[in-house]
């Protein structure tokens, strides 16, 4: 198997708490910031395509992070973000069992559009809070555990 050269924009693009991540179409990047709101409360903030592979192992590192860290109340806000596919959607809900499971919580915050169609048409909004905003998403946060 061959590797594509370092400087190639196959890899991931790490700058502070972004993460840029390349996909089919160079126009349409997962962006991956977060930010902490409160002690054990992280935003974290999705733009552009998010689909399967390396978008949803990026977003379960970043989960799986923060449950080390002790940070179990997860945002993701999705405001950016134009497009999801079902993978997505998947790694969504395994995120919400594993927080859910550790003593925390996911809600997600600002799903229009395709998203908030795709959130509704698979009940996921059943199982998981959606608010308009991230800053309405982190009002009323239970204490930590």
């Amino acid at each position: 198997m061959t590797h594509p050269p370092r400087n190639s924009s196959f890899y991931s693009i790490r700058e502070h708490d972004s993460v840029v991540m390349p996909h089919r179409s160079q126009k349409a990047l997962l962006k991956l910031s977060k930010k902490q709101i409160k002690p054990g409360l992280v935003v974290i903030e999705l733009t552009g395509r998010v689909s399967m592979g390396n978008d949803c192992l990026e977003i379960d590192r970043h989960v799986e992070e923060h449950i080390l860290h002790d940070e179990k109340h997860l945002i993701l806000d999705l405001t950016g973000v134009h497009h999801v596919d079902s993978a997505v959607i998947g790694q969504i809900v395994k995120s919400h069992s594993r927080l859910k499971k550790s003593g925390g919580m996911l809600r997600l915050a600002g799903a229009t559009g395709m998203v908030e169609g795709v959130l509704r048409l698979t009940n996921v909004n059943k199982v998981i809070e959606i608010f308009p905003t991230a800053t309405a998403a982190s009002e009323n946060f239970p204490a930590e555990n």
